[in-house]
């Protein structure tokens, strides 16, 4: 049996990724402001080898970098901490160095110090390849701004659904019958077709990198992954030794904790991937099984959007990576930089470490 193995990256800031790719720096004007407070550098080897994992403290709480000119920048920026971009793995470790994932490092420093200002003078230091300053990406569909149709859905019959579930006959998107009030007669994907072939197989995982996912939710928690270590395990303690606590259900990368804060939009784009299917409840998922345990794709909730006010938005290179190696062959995204032309190395590199992890699964 062949494996499955799709590339669903809608990211709309691959659009013109190919432009400043190898730049020390990224100068594309965006109109969000970078994140305060932290860069991001990539280290040629050396320079990453003697920074090591864990930079020393010097006196007054000054940093050591590890050689002197990257400590002279941190100490013109006023860092407080440079510590590497990932937690470590041992799993992974090789696989990451290939990548060059493994040399790149965040630096934090004083939120009053301009972060371009921060970038620029690292992106000056020897050692340094690249330097970069973090952007709050967008949302590109949806974003709270649906409009709910108060249009009843039309009844399900057995002729036409292979489903019982009551909304799927108003997702016209998945087989459209023209039977809807203003829809045109096989506008659509096609999607009961392709569940003649396959509903989904739950070998597959399928990250939702978007806003957190309800994974209780009655039409969504069969079908969401479960990590058995962290479920078992104790409290506190990571038990897959992943550089995750407590990842049960997935990973909260605006908060960096375990806890997953149900999102409308990551909750919605969820159901469209793995609703349970057959099941008599809302929706229908394109992979979302034909109702039996051992159908449908399961979901990792990597949350990046989180609606709580005063909450950071989420790391996209730890959530990227994440996904990979829990062992995810397609990822759901629906976000992307504001600028066209703008995009972050280290992002980019996390793709290509997903898009190749998948491929060899």
């Amino acid at each position: 049996m062949h494996k499955l193995f799709v590339r669903f990256l809608v990211v709309a800031a691959l659009l013109a990724t190919a432009g400043n790719l190898h730049a020390r720096e990224n100068t594309v004007e965006t109109a969000e402001k970078p994140r305060a407070g932290v860069i991001r550098v990539k280290l040629q080897a050396e320079a990453a080898r003697m920074v090591g994992k864990a930079p020393r403290m010097k006196a007054k709480g000054a940093i050591d970098a590890g050689t002197a000119p990257l400590t002279k920048a941190a100490q013109q920026v006023k860092a407080v901490k440079i510590q590497p971009m990932l937690p470590y793995n041992a799993k992974f470790a090789e696989q990451r160095a290939k990548f060059g994932l493994d040399r790149w490092y965040e630096v934090e420093f004083d939120e009053n110090v301009d972060p371009q200002t921060a970038s620029k003078i690292f992106s000056n230091v020897a050692g340094v390849e690249r330097s970069e300053v973090i952007v709050p990406m967008q949302l590109k569909e949806g974003n709270g701004n649906f409009v709910s149709t108060t249009r009843p859905p039309m009844k399900a019959t057995a002729a036409d659904y292979m489903f019982n579930d009551p909304q799927l006959p108003a997702q016209w998107h998945y087989q459209n019958f023209g039977t809807n009030p203003g829809s045109v007669a096989g506008s659509d994907v096609n999607l009961f077709e392709a569940w003649k072939i396959s509903t989904g197989r739950p070998e597959v995982l399928v990250a939702i990198i978007d806003g957190g996912v309800d994974y209780l939710h009655e039409d969504l928690a069969q079908n969401m992954y479960v990590n058995e270590a962290e479920l078992n395990g104790t409290p506190g303690v990571d038990d897959d030794g992943n550089g995750y606590v407590d990842d049960i259900y997935g990973y909260n990368f605006c908060t960096m904790s375990a806890e997953i804060y149900p999102h409308s939009h990551g909750t919605h784009v969820a159901g469209t991937v793995a609703a349970v299917n057959n099941n008599g409840i809302g929706v229908a998922g394109v992979a979302g099984g034909d109702g039996s345990k051992d159908s449908g794709v399961r979901m990792i909730s990597c949350q990046v959007f989180d609606s709580r006010s005063g909450t950071p938005e989420g790391d996209f290179a730890k959530a990227i990576v994440y996904a990979a190696e829990m062992g995810a062959t397609i990822a759901q995204c629906s976000w992307g930089w504001g600028a066209p032309g703008y995009c972050e190395q280290a992002v980019i590199e996390a793709i290509d470490y997903f898009t190749e992890s998948a491929r060899s699964e």
